[in-house]
């Protein structure tokens, strides 16, 4: 069992070894995504997925591992069929998913809360994702399947071409994620990266940071995440502009910056986190546009970040 990156988390997740050895006809390679849920409701129709911070933290576990499989017990999601006594990356994903339905026969999670300390409590389920077919001519199914998703707590959906090959990493003409984003923040760039590649003069890796309201702090800024993606070529170089006459330091490829930029600033959620003085990060954050209608003091705080957190 690998991660996206190909990190081999097979130990961390045996109740995932147990439920596939159970639903799936092997060898195979298929791919999927694993969604975390309560456990009172994981046995539901209606399960409740916790977010995705908590299911990550099965990932680095070395210890415990069943009790805590126990505590966030996990659907597989399955999606696609890689191989199947031969690769299938170059047939249609339309094949590919007549040879999964063929390989796989779904489970249900089991748990069993009265099992022995030394037993096993949990398997995971193994299903199919949920999925409709639909076209420009007629998209209700879809635009069906997408409410349905997020009326149920999921982050939104996958678009597919069914005629695509299976090309890994690589989504353009393949795939395309819908998801919803929230309400955006206007925060301001305290240092940067230059980027890499084409793009290797720009500054196109900004750390954000929303002003900390709190009376003690006489204003600090803390930081929320880093912003990398959702500017053409052409605004980010106007952006580098803008930044680099805001340079106080300079180590490598990494920049100090004066607090003066701010940026409007979509993201698709706010999650808890050690890495940014702020003790939040935003998921997936996204430019927007500069506010050059604004001053730093102007910029969201820490308490709206505390709030839109609370809310979500």
């Amino acid at each position: 069992m690998f991660t996206r990156r190909l990190e081999n988390v097979t130990p961390q997740f045996p109740d995932v070894v147990r439920g596939v050895h159970t639903a799936v006809d092997g060898p195979t390679i298929l791919d999927g995504e694993l969604v975390g849920y309560t456990p009172s409701t994981v046995g539901d129709a209606a399960r409740e997925p916790v977010p995705f911070q908590e299911l990550s933290t099965r990932v680095k576990r070395e210890t415990d591992v069943e009790r805590v499989a126990a505590e966030v017990p996990v659907v597989v999601h399955l999606f696609d069929c890689l191989y199947d006594g031969a690769s299938l990356l170059d047939d249609p994903l339309a094949e590919r998913l007549t040879r999964l339905e063929a390989v796989c026969d779904p489970v249900a999670p089991r748990s069993d809360p009265d099992a022995a300390a030394t037993a096993p409590a949990v398997d995971a389920g193994v299903e199919f994702a949920a999925s409709t077919a639909a076209s420009p001519d007629d998209p209700d199914p879809a635009a069906r399947l997408y409410r349905e998703a997020l009326d149920a707590g999921h982050e939104g959906l996958m678009l597919k071409d069914p005629g695509a090959s299976y090309d890994p990493g690589r989504r353009v003409g393949r795939l395309l994620k819908l998801k919803p984003t929230m309400a955006p923040l206007d925060l301001v760039v305290t240092r940067a990266q230059y980027s890499e590649g084409r793009r290797s003069g720009l500054l196109g890796r900004l750390y954000l940071a929303c002003r900390d309201d709190r009376p003690e702090t006489d204003g600090a800024f803390r930081e929320v995440g880093r912003l990398s993606t959702g500017y053409t070529d052409e605004e980010l170089a106007a952006l580098t502009s803008r930044l680099e006459e805001r340079v106080v330091a300079r180590d490598g490829r990494a920049v100090d910056l004066r607090p003066a930029v701010v940026l409007a600033v979509e993201y698709e959620e706010i999650q808890r986190s050690d890495a940014y003085d702020s003790g939040y990060a935003l998921r997936f954050p996204r430019f927007r546009e500069v506010r050059g209608d604004l001053a730093p003091a102007d910029a969201d705080t820490l308490a709206r970040v505390e709030g839109l957190y609370e809310d979500q």
